[in-house]
């Protein structure tokens, strides 16, 4: 990872050992999400592979 947004992750593949492939996922933890998450309805929380939390977003689409 080279640098994160409020929304995205920028990965410079060229300086990788790992050679990515097309439609491969990729998990990344934000460290800011206020913006983030006001764009969705709710929000699913995982501790590892299993989902252990999910939260309605009361304040979806009310930032103005």
């Amino acid at each position: 990872m080279e640098a994160m947004s409020e929304e995205h992750g920028h990965l410079n593949i060229q300086a990788s050992p790992h050679r990515f492939k097309i439609g491969e996922r990729l998990r990344f933890i934000p460290n800011h999400v206020c913006t983030t998450v006001n764009m969705h309805n709710e929000i699913w929380g995982a501790r590892g592979e299993d989902v252990v939390e999910h939260w309605k977003v009361d304040g979806r689409g009310l930032v103005r």
